[in-house]
């Protein structure tokens, strides 16, 4: 059975950073993506494994790790753009959506991460049509060597593949950006100053 979406209100309460995305089709795509999120989403924790940094292992965790995936992005987006021309906000979107479906569909969830999510949830980017190419190829290509995908094979690639690997160590706290939706204060997260 299909979840009801998110009403747009309460999408942008949960991913502020939507709102730094300039390009306005994207936010768009983003903005449609996050309502159709999977319920799930918001509630698992980004890992079961240990892997994870410890706020993320808990619940919300998944949430939690994408916007500090996005805080990650936001940092090293303008070394990337005046290095490699990547498009900043090509790399906000890729980091916002990477992991929608890391427990698989919305109609037939898995207890725990698919090792295929970073294709699956790269299907969901093309099919939806508002995407550049390259936004989905970041997501498909975000786990490199971790799950099954294939490597990183261009710079933005590259950019949210280390922004992910970043917000996923133990051995560094990134903050989010703000204002940091209620949900997420109880597990101790900071918010980023971007």
């Amino acid at each position: 059975m299909s979840e009801p979406p998110l009403a747009t209100a309460e999408a942008k309460r949960r991913l502020p950073a939507i709102t730094r995305i300039v390009d306005e089709d994207l936010r768009a795509g983003v903005l449609q993506l996050t309502t159709e999120a999977p319920e799930y989403f918001w509630t698992v924790p980004a890992s079961t494994s240990g892997f994870h940094h410890p706020i993320c292992r808990k619940e919300h965790g998944l949430w939690a790790h994408t916007l500090m995936v996005f805080t990650a992005v936001e940092r090293l987006a303008d070394s990337y753009e005046a290095r490699f021309g990547v498009e900043p906000d090509h790399a906000r979107a890729a980091a916002l959506i990477h992991d929608m479906r890391k427990n698989g569909a919305p109609e037939d969830p898995s207890d725990s991460s698919v090792s295929d999510h970073d294709l699956r949830m790269a299907d969901v980017v093309q099919e939806h049509g508002a995407f550049p190419d390259e936004v989905g190829d970041a997501v498909a290509e975000h786990m490199g060597a971790w799950y099954d995908g294939p490597e990183p094979s261009s710079p933005l690639a590259e950019l949210v593949h280390n922004a992910d690997m970043l917000a996923s160590t133990a051995n560094a706290t990134v903050a989010v950006p703000g204002p940091v939706p209620k949900e997420l204060e109880a597990l101790g997260v900071d918010e980023a100053s971007l």
